[in-house]
């Protein structure tokens, strides 16, 4: 037990140390499990077309979550909010939530 708690802290720590990351508008044209259990979701932005088509992946703490958002998204036809931990393809979504505003 002891190393279940202190393996949070650990964690939980590396979290804050993170740099906040950038939010984007997308919507999802993409959306699945890969072989090592990682979610892989494909992001089209709505105002940073060079960033279009990519895939990234979810934060490992959230993907069963991020995997339900993404695919209600794709569903419901809406556009998504995200910030990512870097513009390169693969980088961390570190949050993903369902935009009213899409």
């Amino acid at each position: 037990m002891a190393d279940q708690i202190s393996e949070v802290q650990t964690q939980e720590q590396e979290a804050r140390a993170v740099p906040p990351g950038e939010w984007f508008t997308c919507e999802v044209h993409g959306v699945g499990p890969a072989e090592n259990g990682d979610i892989y979701i494909r992001l089209m932005f709505t105002t940073q077309s060079d960033l279009s088509g990519r895939w990234y992946t979810a934060e490992a703490t959230m993907k069963r979550e991020m995997l339900a958002t993404a695919l209600t998204a794709t569903a419901l036809g809406r556009r998504v909010a995200v910030r990512l931990a870097g513009r390169d393809e693969f980088s961390q979504i570190q949050r993903f939530y369902i935009a009213n505003w899409a």
